[in-house]
């Protein structure tokens, strides 16, 4: 990379900063498809990021006393090509930049030279007390405290916001508040995953839902990052696979998406997925100019709705762990029969392997909303890899049981299109005359399995529905009792 040298001009440095950023972006656009090296990408385009603002807080020549902290997407060291970069110039109690102060024209000289730097520049001005008062009384500063890191000033003053902030944090309070904003931000983009122009950090199954894990889980000192998480008893070591697979995928496809518009945009608009689905590798043609079976718009829209349901399901069970972790219930369970119970008007299973030692039992699931524990057993299910589908590309396995092949498509034929679990595969209508459409069934023949599992799912799609009314009713009652665990969550 270029190095910038002690306190040269600002052109300089804006002319430094440009040349090594447009060096990361081409690396990431050499890469392919391949998801390996975002999360190095992201973490090197924030150390670039915080040289810059260093050497300009250098410039600057602030007082001693301060503190410039990085805060949000920034603070946790991952920052996409055109993100803004949020920071907080944190002063101690008594420090008041008053209009036409000294303190106030060199704050506002620091500001204004980040943006004359090239750098799209989020800033705050408090002191400790002020940061605060400001998170108490607003969860989204609360949040993007959560992860605030020191960039360079004082170090003493950072620690003691530090050990402020958390003495004040309330984790039961923050779980409340922050899924109380999820669910409004889940409204907002109509409860599902499979928009024709999805929004990858703010959708369903986006980004945001995984971030909100973590700041649940580092609020309630149960881990900052994935593997904490595990160890903490929240999730399995499967698990936290799939979240840390899908989330570079979905990582891979902001940052891309942001190249291709030149600027901040996260979402998937018709005019971009041609140009994000080409950096990826995926073409419309054959190199003899014929026609590929499926369009590369449409590869990348597959490849972000599957990461984009595992990530929900995910979500909604780590979730569940740790409100019943952080919020244990003291009701008293009351017994269904053998098989499930009631504990405060949530349904619960009788043991974590109900599932897997009786498939049948998925048929029997009350029509009511599910708790923790049953959150207990579908992890027991997927870690004994009976509902997780296979990656897109790879053969897929059919159930080890005609009854599990059942209840699992009967699960999810009454309200969403199955994207490609078990003997089932995505196809896109070419007729809707969209760019990339929302995926739905195709059958595929497939050969008869011993067992019979093979001719369960193909009863539940098209004409044949109605000659299976009484399954498929089931399926619908099913989709309605195993919400939100199940319902848009299986892929």
């Amino acid at each position: 990379m270029t190095k910038i040298h002690a306190l040269p001009e600002v052109h300089v440095l804006r002319d430094a900063y440009r040349s090594d950023k447009a060096a990361l972006l081409a690396a990431m656009k050499a890469t392919g498809a391949s998801t390996r090296g975002i999360r190095v990408l992201l973490r090197k385009l924030s150390t670039l990021a915080g040289n810059l603002l260093q050497t300009l807080w250098q410039r600057a020549e602030l007082p001693a006393d301060m503190a410039l902290v990085a805060v949000g997407g920034f603070g946790r060291d991952q920052l996409f090509p055109y993100s803004d970069v949020d920071v907080l110039l944190l002063m101690p109690d008594g420090a008041a930049p008053e209009a036409g102060s000294a303190l106030r024209t060199q704050l506002e000289g620091f500001i204004g030279s980040c943006w004359d730097a090239g750098l799209e520049i989020g800033s705050s001005v408090r002191t400790v007390t002020e940061c605060l008062a400001e998170s108490a009384g607003d969860v989204t500063v609360q949040t993007s405290l959560l992860e605030s890191r020191l960039v360079c000033g004082n170090a003493a003053l950072f620690e003691d916001f530090q050990r402020q902030y958390r003495a004040q944090m309330n984790p039961q309070a923050f779980l409340v508040a922050k899924t109380l904003e999820m669910r409004q931000r889940h409204n907002k983009y109509e409860n599902t995953p499979y928009s024709l122009e999805p929004n990858c950090k703010e959708s369903p199954g986006g980004l945001r839902d995984l971030q909100m894990i973590l700041w649940v889980s580092q609020a309630a000192g149960l881990g900052r990052n994935w593997k904490e998480l595990a160890a903490s008893g929240m999730a399995t070591a499967f698990e936290v696979r799939q979240i840390e697979r899908n989330e570079a995928v979905l990582c891979l496809i902001r940052a891309r998406l942001h190249a291709a518009a030149g600027r901040h945009e996260d979402r998937l608009v018709f005019d971009l997925q041609t140009a994000v689905a080409e950096s990826f590798g995926y073409r419309s043609q054959a190199p003899d100019g014929s026609r590929l079976p499926m369009r590369a718009s449409e590869s990348l829209m597959r490849r972000y709705y599957w990461a984009a349901k595992a990530v929900s399901q995910l979500s909604q069970i780590l979730l569940l762990n740790i409100e019943e972790r952080l919020n244990p219930s003291t009701h008293e369970p009351r017994p269904i029969n053998e098989r499930f119970f009631e504990k405060a008007g949530l349904i619960e299973v009788a043991s974590d392997d109900l599932y897997t030692r009786d498939p049948h039992a998925i048929l029997e699931t009350p029509e009511r909303p599910v708790g923790p524990h049953f959150a207990c057993a579908v992890q027991r299910t997927r870690r004994d890899g009976w509902l997780f589908p296979p990656r897109p590309g790879q053969p897929r396995q059919l159930h080890a049981h005609p009854a599990a092949a059942v209840g699992h498509y009967a699960c999810h034929a009454a309200d969403e299109p199955d994207l490609g679990a078990g003997p089932l595969s995505v196809g896109v209508p070419r007729h809707r005359g969209a760019d990339a459409a929302r995926p739905v069934p195709c059958v595929h023949r497939r050969p008869a399995h011993p067992d019979g599992a093979a001719q369960c799912a193909p009863l539940l799609h098209g004409r044949a529905r109605a000659r299976v009314p009484v399954l498929f009713a089931t399926g619908r009652r099913l989709g309605q009792a195993l919400h939100p665990v199940h319902r848009r969550a299986i892929p």
